[in-house]
């Protein structure tokens, strides 16, 4: 009887318990009045006392009225009374101080009660400023605001803001329109919105064996604490995941598998007495960390999961802001009454159902377990923390114990299961455990003054627990027994004393835990053998679980010595499972294998013997008889890595293997370089002189560029000269370089060659120069118009006072005819008053047809875009689009590829004497409504400006073809760049007189970021450059009028998503101006991410002006702790860059060296600056559509 009424008493505590905890969560954050000791109401309307309440950003709100109380200024007699509640006004901010006075933030001046009923800011602290809550002595910082984080939407979880207003309403709660949601701003202006956070769980995500359920919020920005309160807001917590499948749930539901790109935390935090755990208790036996995780540092306390690496975890400063996974258990089994003590001979002790014994004998893991089950039991398990308590206080426990229970993880590494198969429902580890830095610590040991727990390894000898089933009826031999306590939770100090009127001569023992916060531990696989090292890391590890390689690598022999001499060697693998390399990235190591002799075949550097191969596909294949080195070659396609046989003087990393026990030495210093380097910047070595040319260019232009620095494109004549070369481009980052070969082009004999399988090919009859491949060294030839990097050579230093002599093109007459033009022969052809310009050069004769479209020698053969077929560098370059592989020059049609029409006011001379210094023209020419006029005399843009307005006009505006074509020919003719009246103002290029951009010609890697001023150069593409630069200008008059931007309203609405099918979360689309715009988490290439945004009903991002600039990189700034950058619609064709949805690019925020030569552009999520990518790398992007009709 007085079990069964400690029972009920003990039920009836923790309902009480439960419903103080839920009134204390409602009562928290409610409407309170405040009055004074003199009784007076601070809030009063019409003789009533009105309630307040806290809301966002330390405001109070009278919800009656939907205002905030605030002062007009913060001096002492300012009126306290009701405003529109603003978030940004410092005079709406309050805080409590000595619990009673309400001050203003930040000031020394409270709310003082006045007998009119009237509140003002006094500096007096009296009877009138000390305010209450009604009906009770506590002040008004007593209760406090709770932040409601908001779930989906397009608000990134940010809180409501209360009040807001919507619809010309005030919402101080949530509105219930269809489904609860809020505004993040006081005005809803910028719509910003969430959904409110509830109980409901329809929608989230349900896993399909355990009926738990999973809210996925990768469009959220949290820190952790802030996560773990949305959770919480919805009776939820963030995700624990106790076995595997659970953390496969992921990767199985996540659309294109692991390369979502998403950080999410998780609910593992770090403890300072048991290390980590997730934070609703679930137990922690099961570890997925990431190489190198989790950290040492204990700033690194909050457990996140990453997308990209197959949902591994990683430790993390819990500040930065992420998305979040919120978890919820499905249905619980009820709670069943506990078992009895049941019976338990000598020297057994029961409890709850079981017999337990300690023997402090010391055996391996295996032996204690085979010793246990002799006697019809097993390695103890601990399922809960009466089990626990019950352990280290009821069986003789000492702090200086170590004893082994039956948790292990050798069926499944980093799992950890009991050996009863019993459900592993608690743990209790001691910090820094269970160690994720080895794998063969797989057996688990109770030890220390509190019993927390750490796995060791299995060989060990140690005492230990044994369990078993007690029986149901004592045996002849057992008699009377004490059967003991049950345990019990106390929770509060009138329960305690209950409990002891019942069981005043009993000792019954119970359960405390402290909990804080968390550090991390490390893990890596188990060895038997040997230790590895990577690279030139001094940190050894049991096995490979991270590789990291140098920036420059190191050749086969180099490598070979560096592990010789920290007192290992190269690596050799045996069998399959020693090669089970786990990395994040895709290089390729140098392994020890290698064949010195041909003849002999393969041996590894470690002399130990060849006696297991994993070759890839095809190889070894020695090519060109020059492979002799191994190297490991891991893919995502090839998990398993394999090998392949390359040239030993690559550079590569390279994997180390040290004999356990060995202590590292010191590694060696670099090695030094068989080369000298010039002041400058040539590489001296075996008695000539190399320049390694950064700057891609056509062969001509390469070769001109090598003999203005005294030398030549570089002749090869011995395979160690070759190696050299080679191995300074790997050095050196460079890609594909020209270099003269065939006939050498400086007359030298062709002594050595290294072509490549099937080269020289001679493709199209036009590949008559040849480039060195920086992949393996060999030679390809090329159509000589390709743009490459380059290799100059000469014999040796030049005189300090050495000067290039010029190369002058050489003069000749042309045919009946023909004019010359730049140099070069062009046939003009005159129609009536007008004159055909074809600016290319035409290459081939014309095809006798009796159509007005002539060929030229412009083709597109090879992959890589149109050259021409003499290798001359592509110049300029006028296509329109479609085209086919040949190309033709149409008479009469501007559209197709025809660059200008005009009436000219001088005569074509047939002489070919060059033209003198042009004179300044008096007459505008006109085209169309503009004049254009020519100014050749040289200033800077300002006074190029002010001598146009002198002059009634304004420096030119080009806004049609027309208009570019003859301004391109005034600066052919003069040979001069032209100052236009295009300048910038914060990154944004407008034209002086007002006109908008409709059409760009920029130059490659234009517009530059130092340049303010543009002009059109010789080539005809326009280039920004320093404004105070001196150079000839274009002067304009025009009958049209720019037109005026008085658009200040943007009417229109955002399109719903549609439904993706395997979209985990929905997307909103996030107004500005009269555009609408999605900021996609999970990364993908360019191309897949321009595709995706179709899909949504969008294009990739384009920003037109400092505004969009600001508004996208304020929205891509939340997620600057997830995404580093994020893609947008640059991309570049023809070296000129473009927006995909083809607005014309006024405006560009490069960051400082960009933009490079890589095809698409990002901006980055911290300073929202430029930058470009390669179509691989994987990123976040931003679509982009037009708001539609409402």
């Amino acid at each position: 009887a007085e079990e069964k009424s400690l029972k009920i008493m003990r039920v009836i505590w923790m309902i009480f318990a439960l419903l103080l905890n839920i009134l204390q969560i409602l009562f928290a954050d409610s409407p309170f009045k405040l009055n004074n000791k003199a009784g007076f109401c601070l809030v009063k309307h019409d003789s009533i006392c009105q309630e307040i309440r806290w809301t966002t950003a330390g405001r109070l709100l009278v919800p009656g009225k939907n205002k905030c109380l605030g002062v007009e200024g913060d001096t002492v007699g300012s009126k306290v009374t009701f405003y529109d509640c603003d978030e940004t006004s410092k005079y709406q901010k309050w805080e409590c101080k000595n619990e009673t006075l309400l001050a203003l933030q930040g000031q020394e001046l409270y709310v003082e009660l006045k007998a009119d009923s009237t509140a003002v800011l006094s500096r007096a602290t009296g009877p009138n400023s000390q305010l209450t809550i009604s009906g009770t002595h506590s002040g008004p910082c007593t209760r406090t605001h709770r932040e409601l984080f908001t779930i989906e939407g397009n608000a990134a979880g940010r809180p409501c803001m209360f009040p807001f207003y919507y619809n010309n309403q005030w919402y101080s709660d949530c509105t219930s329109e269809e489904r609860p949601w809020c505004a993040v701003e006081t005005k809803y202006e910028h719509e910003m919105w969430g959904y409110c956070p509830t109980n409901t769980k329809d929608k989230w995500i349900r896993h399909p064996t355990n009926g738990a359920v999973y809210q996925l919020n990768t469009n959220s920005a949290l820190t952790w604490w802030e996560a773990e309160k949305s959770c919480k807001q919805q009776s939820a917590s963030l995700l624990s995941i106790t076995d595997p499948n659970e953390n496969e749930l992921w990767n199985l539901r996540q659309p294109g598998g692991i390369h979502q790109g998403y950080k999410l935390w998780t609910g593992l935090t770090l403890d300072s007495e048991n290390g980590w755990k997730w934070t609703n208790g679930s137990p922690f036996r099961y570890l997925n960390w990431d190489s190198g995780h989790p950290l040492t540092n204990a700033a690194f306390s909050c457990g996140l999961m990453d997308g990209a690496l197959r949902y591994s975890w990683q430790s993390s400063k819990c500040n930065k802001k992420l998305g979040y996974i919120c978890y919820s258990e499905g249905v619980l089994p009820s709670p069943t009454e506990g078992l009895d003590m049941g019976f338990c001979s000598t020297p057994w002790i029961p409890y709850n159902g079981h017999c337990f014994r300690l023997d402090r004998t010391g055996k391996s893991w295996s032996d204690a377990q085979q010793t246990c089950r002799k006697e019809g039991g097993d390695l103890a398990s601990i399922r809960n923390t009466e089990d626990q308590s019950f352990v280290i206080s009821q069986l003789g426990y000492a702090p200086t114990d170590e004893l082994w229970i039956g948790l292990n993880d050798i069926k499944r590494e980093r799992l950890f299961d009991w050996t009863d198969h019993s459900k592993v429902s608690f743990t209790s580890w001691e910090f820094g455990r269970p160690a994720a830095a080895s794998d063969h610590e797989d057996c688990v040991l109770i030890r220390g003054e509190s019993g927390n727990w750490a796995d060791r390894d299995c060989k060990e000898k140690h005492g230990f627990v044994c369990m078993k089933t007690s029986a149901s009826e004592p045996s002849k031999e057992e008699g009377q027994q004490d059967t003991g306590c049950k345990v019990v939770s106390i929770i509060f100090i009138t329960e305690n004393k209950y409990i002891l009127k019942f069981y005043p001569l009993f000792y019954c023992f119970i359960y405390l835990r402290k909990v804080e916060k968390i550090r991390k531990t490390k893990q890596n696989k188990k060895t038997n053998k040997k230790k590895k090292q990577l690279n030139n890391s001094s940190d050894l590890v049991p096995e490979i679980h991270g590789i990291f390689e140098t920036a420059e690598g190191k050749t086969w022999f180099e490598a070979q010595k560096y592990c010789r001499a920290i007192g290992g060697d190269l690596i050799s693998f045996h069998s399959a499972a020693e090669q089970q390399l786990e990395r994040q990235r895709y290089n390729n190591l140098w392994i020890g294998l290698s064949a010195p002799d041909q003849d002999t075949g393969y041996v590894w550097s470690d002399g130990s013997p060849v006696n297991f191969q994993h070759w890839q596909s095809g190889e070894p294949n020695n090519k060109n008889k020059v492979e002799s080195c191994v190297e490991f070659y891991q893919r995502r396609w090839d998990q398993s890595g394999s090998w392949n046989d390359n040239q030993c003087e690559g550079y590569k990393g390279w994997i180390c293997q040290i004999p356990t026990g060995v202590t590292p030495k010191s590694p060696p210093p670099p090695p030094t370089p068989d080369y000298n380097r010039t002041s400058d910047g040539w590489l001296e070595w075996n008695g000539n002189q190399y320049f390694f040319e950064t700057k891609t260019m056509a062969n001509e232009d390469a070769r001109q560029s090598c003999k203005e620095k005294h030398g030549d494109l570089v002749t090869i004549d011995s395979e160690a000269e070759r190696i050299f070369l080679w191995k300074q481009l790997h050095m050196l980052f460079l890609t594909v370089v020209y270099f003269a070969v065939l006939r050498w082009m400086d007359g030298s004999p062709v002594i050595f060659q290294m072509w490549d399988v099937d080269e020289p090919s001679f493709k199209n009859s036009d590949e008559n120069c040849v480039v060195m491949r920086t992949f393996h060294g060999f030679w390809h030839d090329y159509n000589c118009g390709y743009e490459h990097k380059s290799i100059c050579k000469r014999s040796g230093s030049p005189h300090v006072n050495a000067t290039v002599a010029p190369t002058m093109p050489k003069n000749g007459s042309c045919q009946t005819g023909w004019k010359k033009m730049n140099y070069k022969k062009f046939l003009i052809i005159f129609d009536q008053n007008f004159v055909i310009c074809f600016l290319v050069y035409l290459m081939s004769e014309m095809v006798s047809t009796p159509t007005t479209d002539l060929w030229i020698g412009f083709h597109n053969s090879y992959k890589e875009g149109f050259f021409w077929t003499d290798g001359r560098p592509k110049k300029y370059i006028n296509l329109k689009f479609p085209v086919s592989n040949c190309c033709v020059i149409s008479v009469f049609y501007l559209k197709q590829t025809l660059k200008c029409i005009f009436h000219f006011h001088f005569k074509t001379e047939p002489n070919l004497q060059d033209p003198s210094e042009p004179t300044t023209l008096d007459d505008y020419f006109k085209i169309i409504n503009d004049s254009i006029k020519l100014v050749p005399q040289q200033m800077n843009w300002d006074a190029a400006q002010k001598n146009c307005e002198a002059d009634g006009a304004k420096l030119a505006s080009i806004r049609t073809e027309w208009t570019q074509a003859y301004i391109e020919l005034l600066a052919l003719n003069l040979n001069r760049p032209l100052w236009i009246g295009l300048n910038k103002t914060n990154n944004y290029f407008r034209y002086i007189e007002g006109w908008p951009m409709t059409s760009a010609y920029w130059g490659p890697r234009e517009p530059r970021r130092e340049g303010n001023c543009v002009y059109v150069d010789v080539d005809g593409k326009w280039k920004a450059d320093n404004c105070n630069r001196n150079i000839s200008s274009v002067c304009m008059k025009s009958t049209d009028t720019p037109p005026k931007d008085d658009t200040k309203d943007y009417p229109g609405i955002c399109p719903e998503d549609p439904d993706q099918g395997t979209s985990l979360q929905r997307n909103f689309w996030k107004p500005y101006r009269g555009f609408c715009y999605l900021f996609f988490s999970d990364e993908k290439e360019w191309p897949d991410a321009s595709t995706s945004c179709l899909a949504h009903g969008g294009v990739l991002a384009s920003i037109a002006d400092p505004h969009e600039q600001e508004f996208i990189q304020s929205n891509i700034g939340t997620f600057k702790d997830t995404h580093t950058s994020y893609w947008i619609g640059l991309f570049k064709t023809h070296k000129e860059w473009l927006w995909s949805d083809k607005t014309v690019m006024d405006y560009s925020n490069w960051q400082s060296g960009q933009p490079r030569d890589n095809p698409y552009g990002s901006i980055s999520a911290s300073d929202g600056s430029w930058s470009t990518g390669h179509r691989w790398h994987d990123k976040a992007y931003i679509c982009k559509t037009a708001k539609g009709k409402m």
